[in-house]
């Protein structure tokens, strides 16, 4: 009666294996004419070519993981590349920013409070009542930017952006209506 580690070394074919010594009561390799081994554990097992093909369904499986990470890797890494640097908050409160005696201190509450960006609405019908004499000359003594400048400045000296919205075409400029 055999052992159960001589029935695993045979079926394993340990024993056949170059340089692994025969077991005892081991037949020893069976070798052809020419002296080369006819049984190893790879040929026992049915593999006969060196790189044997693998199946259809491990190919399409393969493939299949392959278009999973591909994918994965696509929806993690484009929106992170694509997203903007910070998202943007700030405030819109012209009679406070720009009129309001207290406007310097308004303008550091809204600093503390992390805002990045101030909106402003300028009306263009009080900011350029009469028709300047070279409209594209922001110097031309007809505008009137002051509170504007003011604003913009105070804005830049505490880091925070502006976006000034336009509003009110003066009537000089669109027929006569009112704006």
């Amino acid at each position: 009666m055999k052992t159960i580690s001589q029935t695993i070394r045979r079926f394993y074919a340990i024993d056949r294996v170059a340089g692994f010594p025969a077991l005892e009561g081991s037949p020893g390799p069976k070798t052809n004419q020419r002296g080369s081994h006819l049984h190893t554990a790879l040929t026992r097992w049915g593999y006969r070519a060196r790189f044997p093909n693998p199946p259809k369904a491990v190919l399409v499986r393969s493939l299949v993981r392959l278009i999973a990470i591909a994918c994965l890797a696509g929806a993690v890494l484009v929106p992170t590349a694509a997203s903007a640097d910070r998202m943007w908050v700030g405030f819109h409160d012209d009679p406070m920013f720009r009129w309001d005696g207290t406007r310097l201190d308004a303008l550091d509450r809204a600093r503390s409070n992390n805002a990045s960006i101030l909106r402003t609405v300028v009306d263009w019908s009080k900011v350029a009542p009469q028709r300047p004499a070279q409209a594209t000359e922001p110097f031309d003594p007809a505008y009137q930017f002051g509170d504007v400048d003011e604003f913009v400045r105070n804005a830049q000296q505490r880091g925070v952006e502006v976006l000034i919205t336009l509003w009110g075409t003066p009537s000089w400029a669109n027929g006569g209506q009112k704006p």
